[in-house]
């Protein structure tokens, strides 16, 4: 019986290793355009993308003052901004847009001035 049971958690544990592939493969298709955009960093699509110690190890990367659960928060809403993207089929939706608002308030960046030829503009600090 302790056979059975060491053999169920293995294959569960193989089963999810192996499913986690392709949904990472995927994610990195449809977000890599976001770090061309400068929505994303490179850091920040390998935590969404990889394993666990990718998301530790850019959470204990953050910049000087910022907190985890800010950090926390941005690589969840970029994994949304991956399911919003994949929904709209890569294109723009009130969804898509929020999204990237969300991780742009997260960053420091005024969303509503952004501009194209800038994508990654900072803005100016709050005085």
């Amino acid at each position: 019986m302790a056979v059975t049971v060491v053999a169920g958690i293995v294959a569960i544990i193989v089963a999810v290793r192996w499913a986690g592939g392709p949904e990472r493969a995927f994610m990195t298709a449809i977000l890599r355009p976001e770090v061309i955009g400068c929505t994303l960093t490179e850091a920040e699509l390998d935590a969404v993308t990889g394993y666990r110690r990718n998301r530790r190890a850019t959470v204990k990367a953050r910049p000087p003052g910022t907190s985890r659960r800010r950090e926390r928060h941005l690589i969840r809403a970029a994994r949304d901004l991956g399911h919003d993207l994949a929904v709209a089929d890569g294109e723009t939706s009130p969804a898509v847009e929020h999204s990237r608002a969300e991780i742009a308030c997260l960053h420091g960046r005024v969303a509503d001035r952004y501009h194209p030829a800038d994508p990654c503009q900072r803005a100016p600090p709050r005085t």
